[in-house]
């Protein structure tokens, strides 16, 4: 499979809607038709549909517990598919039967490639798995990072080739596993959703920009001198009419030469990896912020196709799909600009492409139009009056069509309630639902399929009206599976020496797309993830108890260092001057933020305060160092983040006040307003305060807004009015792919899934709902951080503390519980004195950590009068005796 996504045939003329099937699980934009057996096959977040590619009826579903990563493989009359289950599925393609599954250390966002009866899968754990088609490893290789991209092969040298979250690109042995070649650091963000593309000696790799902010403008200001050209103009020199239709495109290389960190689309040497000049003429296309560029397709005579700038078209320019050969030095034009909705081309609006024949597909996201081409009749147009020419692509064309009747009413209607905003009802809206990844359309026995608007679409060019067909009901999924706590827990450990291998870092580096800045309006840097040393603190110290007794001795040591460069008492961002890195990817060009650290104090500081002080002594001196706590006035409910922070601020204060030796807080009062003001706010749409097009930004956000900064401490009493159950669930519904790093589902024109998401709801679900540890586990991705991903680590803490609701021999009570007043034990890690170490006296422990309490009564193992992680691994080196 050399992945160049073009079919023996296609079909030439109008395509027309033959019916529409609404599918109820949510689609996955990139997730693609597969074709075979008269069948049309379609992953979503609850399993694998078949479908009759003759009239749309249902033939079976395949039910998984999680999501699906990528669309299936089919080989023989077996399908392969993998899922964030962490498992490869083979099925059945008649009747939709389990052969087998193959269980991997992490999940799967990829499309199996199946070669010589192997299947080939990299993994969110960083391996590429080698699985035979009876279900047993062959090998499998370790990348060092996740893996989301699936994997391309070349016959001629036996070899695999894909990339990694590292930013490498990767060619190994298809039969041993063993590498061949490495290559040099990639350009660009992520290799998320596609494929590398194997052509001649050639192996191309897309990529997402690592440019924070809109190069779009950046790259139209470069390519057409400013906003003076009228619209249609060329950026480069255009044969005349009565020729094939070509444009030069020494200007864009020239550009790319001086730019070469903005490269999408990047050749390398198949036979060692090393990149091939001059680049690839491709700039910033069909792409939307930090969106992985679509690849290029390859028809049978070696030349590659992707959209790409073509003309200047006032703000935005126009992008379309231009053939390349490799070396040219000009591509060829396949279209022309159309009459009709976005008949331009707006480069920064997604689409993909599919080739059959001679026939190129092309759709464009939101659900706007379907075009093709038939690139066996030239485009000899040439330029009118020095610009592109507008056609029309009706039935009287003879090469360029744009789709009609494709989308009947009510198509949509299962798409709607995966909308961030719930007063959205049509796909194109301004919420730009399916404004990231995007699927093409392919064609199959005269027929051409895509999904869109969460419903399988088929058209012809013989259709003579479009049916709604009833909706694919969701089928009943089977129960989830975890792994054991002691495996999270040797993670957790391995994340952790990551941290104290790499001594101080900087904040992370991260870019969503066009949110970026409304992000940041909602909450102030926002992506300068993990800006605030104050996180540092808190995470690190819940994670300590966890941990062995020499990493705990560590981490503390680590801890104390990074209080003295940062204290929480007068550091409210440590700017980006020194510390190393935490992403796999070079740094974000045009990244606005704070060099320098900047003193000064938010409501979080006061909750590390205490949260240090009551593991580090000196309470006192801390809380004379901090800044007297502000009111914080009123918060809107626009801003729940703010409140929250605002009530882990005065939770903080009042118990660092308590640690002084003060019986009373001054600020109690203001505690109890705060929380009691959340707990009846709580919702998963709050009012947008951003205003016009911000509706499409603000509504992207809650997700995470509604449970940044929540704490333990005070987490429970936020449900108090029932609010939080109903609001996870909200979100959980809309948004079936929270849990992942650096996905790729967003809505509003925005692309990666900052790692806030997978935050917040996983912490609300764990610390205020109390959900078990057989409900949180499977929704453990992967870091979206290589070192210091705090959030990811926050995750590994709260679900190992989750583990004895459903280990425990002994069933821990509702509430906090009292001590049973028994005689002193003598046995390691028994606090209640009953003979049996279990989560009883666990739950002992964790209700008096911190205090400076004396005897195994109260959770102090080890009689040092402080209950502390030392006392944990006490308990948990006996646990079930």
């Amino acid at each position: 499979m050399q992945r160049s996504s073009w079919g023996p045939t296609g079909p030439k003329g109008l395509l027309k809607g033959e019916w529409a099937k609404p599918i109820e699980p949510y689609i996955s934009q990139k997730v693609q038709i597969v074709a075979a057996d008269g069948k049309i096959f379609l992953s979503t977040a609850k399993g694998l549909y078949a479908f009759n590619a003759t009239d749309g009826n249902q033939a079976w579903v395949y039910a998984t517990s999680m999501p699906l990563g990528h669309s299936s493989t089919y080989v023989n009359g077996n399908l392969y598919v993998a899922g964030f289950d962490r498992k490869i599925h083979a099925i059945n393609a008649t009747n939709g039967s389990g052969l087998w599954t193959y269980t991997a250390g992490g999940g799967f966002a990829v499309n199996p490639l199946v070669v010589n009866g192997v299947i080939y899968a990299g993994s969110r754990d960083g391996n590429m798995y080698a699985v035979n088609t009876n279900g047993t490893l062959k090998w499998k290789f370790n990348a060092g990072a996740p893996i989301a991209q699936s994997a391309a092969y070349a016959a001629d040298t036996n070899s695999i080739y894909f990339g990694a979250d590292n930013m490498f690109a990767y060619a190994l042995n298809a039969t041993t596993g063993a590498q061949v070649w490495k290559s040099a650091k990639m350009p660009g963000l992520a290799m998320n959703s596609w494929w590398p593309v194997v052509n001649g000696t050639s192996v191309y790799f897309t990529v997402a920009t690592n440019f924070s902010g809109k190069l779009m403008g950046v790259e139209r200001d470069a390519m057409y001198a400013g906003a003076s050209s009228p619209d249609g103009t060329p950026y480069g020199a255009v044969t005349s009419a009565g020729q094939p239709m070509t444009m030069n495109t020494t200007k864009m290389v020239n550009y790319l030469n001086s730019n070469p960190g903005r490269r999408t689309l990047v050749m390398l040497n198949r036979s060692n990896g090393s990149e091939k000049t001059p680049y690839a003429p491709a700039l910033w296309g069909g792409m939307s912020g930090s969106l992985t560029r679509y690849p290029p397709i390859v028809n049978s005579a070696g030349t590659l196709f992707f959209r790409n700038h073509t003309f200047f078209d006032g703000a935005i320019p126009g992008g379309h799909v231009t053939g390349w050969n490799e070396g040219a030095s000009v591509v060829q034009i396949t279209g022309n600009r159309e009459i009709g909705g976005n008949g331009d081309y707006p480069i920064d609006e997604p689409g993909a492409i599919a080739g059959g024949g001679s026939t190129i597909l092309h759709t464009m996201c939101c659900d706007r139009f379907i075009t093709s081409y038939d690139t066996s009749v030239a485009n000899t147009l040439g330029l009118s009056s020095g610009l592109f020419p507008v056609v029309n692509p009706d039935a009287s064309n003879n090469r360029q069509w744009r789709a009609v009747n494709w989308k009947p009413s009510g198509y949509e209607k299962e798409a709607v309630k995966y909308f961030m905003h719930a007063a959205q009802t049509v796909v194109n809206d301004d919420m730009y639902y399916a404004h990231s990844d995007n699927n093409p359309p392919v064609p199959y026995n005269g027929k051409v399929y895509l999904h869109r608007g969460n419903a399988l679409i088929a058209l012809s060019t013989t259709a003579t009206g479009t049916q709604l067909k009833s909706t694919a009901a969701a089928p009943a999924q089977p129960a989830k599976t975890t792994r054991p706590v002691n495996e999270l827990q040797g993670i957790l450990a391995a994340e952790i020496q990551k941290m104290l291998s790499a001594g101080n870092l900087r904040p992370g580096m991260f870019t969503v797309g066009l949110h970026d800045n409304f992000m940041e309006e909602v909450e102030p840097e926002f992506l300068d993830t993990f800006h605030n040393p104050s996180e540092t603190y808190i995470i690190l110290l819940r994670a300590l108890p966890h941990l062995s007794s020499t990493m705990q001795s560590q981490l503390r040591s680590y801890i104390q260092a990074r209080w003295n460069e940062n204290p929480a008492t007068n550091v409210k961002h440590m700017g980006y001057a020194g510390g190393a890195a935490r992403e796999n990817h070079v740094n974000l060009e045009n990244k606005n933020g704070y060099t320098n650290k900047q003193t000064g104090v938010s409501y979080i500081n006061y909750y590390a305060a205490w949260k240090y002080a009551k593991e580090f002594g000196n309470a006192s001196g801390i809380l004379n160092a901090i800044p007297s706590i502000q009111s914080p006035g009123t918060i809107s409910a626009s801003y729940p983040q703010k409140l929250n922070e605002a009530i882990a601020g005065f939770w903080g204060y009042c118990e660092l006040v308590k640690l002084t030796g003060q019986s009373s807080c001054s600020q109690q009062s203001t505690l109890n307003s705060l929380i009691s003001q959340r707990a009846n706010n709580f919702q998963a749409e709050p009012a947008n305060p951003l205003g016009g097009v911000g509706i499409r930004y603000y509504y992207s956000m809650p997700i995470a807004a509604n449970f940044m900064y929540i704490q333990p401490e005070f987490a429970q009493s936020l449900n108090s009015a029932g609010k939080v159950t109903t609001t996870v669930a909200a979100h959980e519904l809309i948004f079936p792919y929270w849990f992942l790093a650096k996905g790729t589902e967003m809505q509003g024109e925005g692309t990666m899934q900052p790692p806030q998401y997978y935050h917040g709801l996983f912490q609300a679900k764990a610390r205020i709902l109390k959900q078990s540890y057989a409900q949180l586990e499977p929704y453990l991705d992967a870091p979206a951080f290589a070192v210091g991903d705090l959030y990811y680590i926050d995750n590994l803490v709260a679900a190992i503390e989750s583990a004895c609701t459903v280990n425990c021999p002994t069933p821990p009570p509702a509430s906090t519980p009292t001590k049973t007043p028994t005689p002193a034990t003598s046995k390691p890690g028994d606090a209640n004195g009953d003979g049996q170490v279990n989560g009883a006296d666990y739950l002992i422990w964790i209700s008096h950590y911190g205090q400076s309490v004396s005897g195994p009564a109260n959770g102090d193992f080890n009689n040092d009068s402080a209950v502390n992680g030392q006392d944990y691994i006490i308990w948990l080196a006996n646990y079930g005796t």
